[in-house]
Formats: C-alpha cells, sequence, structure tokens
C-alpha cells in the first residue's frame, strides 16, 4: 500500500472514530454515510489497483454498500449486502487452508455459542435471522484463521466483525 493511501486511510478511520458521532449529529445521514464509507473505499481501490484478487474489491464493495444503506436506515438492505460480503470472504478465505490452525477457531466459535445462548431468549422472530447471521460472521472469521492467505492485518479487519 502506498504511504499517501496508507495515510488517507488511518486518517479517515480517526475521524470516523474521534468525531463519527459529532459529524453524525451535526451533519446526518448523508455524512454518516461518507464517514463509515470512505476508509473502506480507500480500501477497495487499492485492492483494486494491487489486483492481487479480483473478488476482494468486490466484497469491500458490498461492506462498504452495507454501511451507507444502514447510514439511511435501510436496515435489511445493509444486512444483506454484509452478508454478500462476508461469503465472498469465506470463499477467498477458504482457497488455501492451514488445517493445523484449525485450533484457532475454538475461541470464535465458543464466543459466538455464548453470544448467541445469551441473546436468542431476547430476540423473538428475530432469532433464527440473527443465529444464522452469527453463524456466517464465525465461519468467515474462523475460515480467516486458517486461512494461508490472511496475513496480520486481514485478520485484524476480520476480528473487529466479532
Amino acid at each position: 500500500m502506498k504511504p499517501r493511501v496508507l495515510i488517507a486511510y488511518v486518517a479517515c478511520s480517526l475521524v470516523y472514530i474521534v468525531a463519527g458521532d459529532a459529524i453524525v449529529a451535526a451533519q446526518g445521514e448523508t455524512a454518516t454515510a461518507l464517514v463509515k464509507a470512505t476508509p473502506i473505499a480507500l480500501l477497495l481501490m487499492t485492492s483494486a489497483l494491487i489486483g492481487s484478487n479480483k473478488w476482494l474489491p468486490a466484497a469491500l464493495g458490498f461492506g462498504a454498500c452495507g454501511d451507507m444503506l444502514l447510514a439511511y436506515q435501510q436496515f435489511v438492505p445493509g444486512l444483506a449486502a454484509f452478508l454478500v460480503g462476508h461469503v465472498i470472504y469465506i470463499v477467498l478465505w477458504t482457497r488455501q487452508v492451514d488445517k493445523a490452525r484449525l485450533w484457532y477457531t475454538l475461541p470464535v466459535l465458543i464466543f459466538a455459542i455464548v453470544i448467541s445462548w445469551i441473546l436468542i431468549p431476547y430476540l423473538g422472530d428475530m432469532a433464527v435471522p440473527v443465529v444464522i447471521y452469527i453463524a456466517v460472521i464465525v465461519l468467515m472469521v474462523a475460515s480467516a484463521t486458517i486461512s494461508k492467505l490472511a496475513n496480520v492485518w486481514g485478520l485484524l479487519g476480520v476480528y473487529s466483525c466479532v
């Protein structure tokens, strides 16, 4: 990644972390969408320019779309965009697997089971969709964890989903 792109990414991310709520409160939905999607758009452009994998920009794009849709209170379409992105990540990560890393997925699996068990009584009609969504996220995290393709930065990004 070029230093300028990395600096822009870090700057956008810091703006989101530090001032995101204030920007959103002052400027509304469009500002929310832009503040949330800009760091991902930078990653998308970088991955497209590097060209190491044609599906990575698609997965990142679906994530950015999910953020933007959620900013406009489009919950189900936003969730669907994230879901498609997660499925693409699963396909990407499982292309080259290191089976010796399977044990590394155990804490994530335990966490998912505990969280699901705690949440289910409170979810009502949303119990099945939420548990399915948790399963997809856990599968994405587990597939990245055992993938030979994942580096430290990729794993940090994936684990931030949990």
